[in-house]
């Protein structure tokens, strides 16, 4: 029992030998005391030059005067009520160097936006919702409560039969685990397929564990050697003898403190190809069998990188031709040396690529000959940007988002999935959101080709994207 493994091994932490010592500041004679009580040598103590657990800045304004704090923090913001923001909208349009405001108050007939949050505020169930239209949801511009939703509702309905989750990340107090629990008592087949080695988060995730199991929830333990890392919810309805399907697929967890927290793109679709691919997917992992193919999705460590490899290629095939084309990548972090070459061929041939990285990159752009069509950029704001969008063509006509990066752990060693954007009206509200991402020159630095991150002058015409989405409909 994997579980039980587990949990002797998180309980014995607090008994097993350290293996490194960090200490910020402090004398000889403490250092010394130290290693020698703890058993540590030379080559596992670490000198830290700044604090090595920033935490305690969580609740610095414990010790501030209220109104103090209170002009010290972000104005309180809460992920929109879409019928309540519709009626005083605003909307957007971009072209490559500024943001261009314009209000409108639009109508269900109008916008394909304007359907879908006039939609999330009726009484309709989300399924039927859902039915006739992809759902897109933006974290944590928009609310996860329509998600919730979902899963509460079709824990109830007559027409579900089934319920399947992967679950790395969950709140303390999760609302997904007590809708999943409820539908297990209503007689639904729910299966979890929970990653108990999700660092940091083992506890939570035993616990979770346990609890779903005990409610009669089928548990799966992950996939072998390969942490289960993707983020996706099957529902399986049974109408008339027909089986349906209702997908979600997004980038981030199912967590409700970190979708307030932290940026990520989420489609919820009744498309019959991504269903089918999803009750094939949850059939593999059941049987721990990583290898199987897929019709639309893209699935790591077999097919993610081959599908994205081939589009880079299609896009370097256009230029070769003079055609039209380009490539826009938004992620954490890009370390896989496989797709670092894929862009320095297509950049050689003439493509215009545009990352986001956040974090570590490891390709250093604008290096004549090699690297001069690819731009690099990083946003750190209030929120932590966690989206992964990938997306081809000049008119960004062909859009993934998937809960990888590009990096080697997880292309090779991890399950994830990329999952096409098929509903025009949501390829094109993501398109908008890369835009408004490569706008922003407020909460950027640049990378450049000596290694160095570097602000540009900006206007008032280039705000920060976070707060734009804050304030507008996207």
């Amino acid at each position: 029992d994997f579980s039980s493994l587990l949990k002797g091994q998180v309980e014995s932490r607090l008994n097993l030998p350290p293996v490194r010592l960090e200490m910020s500041g402090g004398d000889e004679e403490s250092r010394a005391f130290l290693c020698k009580n703890l058993c540590i040598k030379p080559y596992q103590y670490f000198n830290v030059q700044n604090w090595f657990d920033y935490k305690f800045l969580f609740g610095l304004d414990r010790y501030l005067e209220p109104e103090h704090a209170a002009r010290l923090k972000y104005a309180p913001f809460k992920g929109r009520n879409a019928l309540e923001y519709l009626q005083n909208a605003q909307f957007t349009m971009y072209n490559d160097a500024q943001f261009t405001m314009r209000n409108s108050q639009l109508s269900g007939k109008e916008s394909g936006d304007a359907f879908q949050f006039s939609m999330l505020n009726s009484s309709e169930p989300v399924i039927d919702v859902v039915k006739r239209k992809d759902m897109f949801l933006s974290y944590p511009y928009d609310s996860m409560d329509p998600y919730i939703d979902l899963l509460d509702q079709a824990a109830s309905d007559p027409r579900v039969a089934a319920v399947k989750i992967t679950i790395y990340r969950l709140d303390k107090q999760s609302r997904v685990v007590e809708a999943l629990r409820k539908a297990s008592r209503n007689g639904k087949d729910v299966t979890v397929l929970i990653e108990l080695t999700a660092r940091f988060d083992e506890e939570n995730n035993l616990h979770f564990a346990s609890v779903l199991k005990d409610a009669g929830c089928a548990i799966v333990y992950g996939v072998g050697n390969y942490k289960v890392h993707t983020k996706i919810t099957l529902i399986v309805l049974k109408e008339n003898d027909e089986i349906g399907y209702i997908t979600h697929l997004g980038t981030g967890n199912y967590n409700e403190g970190t979708s307030k927290q932290y940026t990520d793109l989420n489609v919820i679709t009744s498309d019959a190809e991504i269903g089918e691919d999803a009750a094939e997917f949850f059939r593999n992992m059941a049987m721990g069998d990583i290898r199987a193919g897929y019709t639309r999705l893209l699935v790591a460590p077999t097919t993610l990188k081959e599908g994205l490899t081939a589009r880079i290629r299609e896009q370097a095939a256009l230029a070769k031709a003079g055609k039209p084309c380009g490539i826009v990548c938004k992620m954490n972090s890009l370390t896989d040396a496989d797709f670092i070459k894929e862009f320095i061929k297509a950049s050689q041939v003439g493509v215009k690529i545009q990352l986001i990285v956040r974090g570590i990159c490891c390709l250093l752009p604008g290096v004549s000959g090699k690297t001069e069509n690819i731009t690099v950029k990083s946003i750190v704001g209030r929120f932590l940007e966690h989206s992964r969008v990938y997306a081809f063509g000049a008119g960004r006509e062909d859009i993934y988002i998937s809960s990888a990066d590009l990096m080697t752990r997880n292309t090779s060693r991890r399950v994830e999935i990329a999952t096409p954007i098929k509903d025009a009206d949501v390829r094109r509200r993501i398109a908008r959101y890369l835009d408004a991402q490569l706008a922003d020159k407020e909460k950027a630095v640049y990378f450049t080709r000596e290694g160095r991150y570097v602000r540009e002058p900006y206007g008032p015409e280039s705000g920060s994207c976070q707060q734009y989405f804050m304030d507008n409909i996207v």
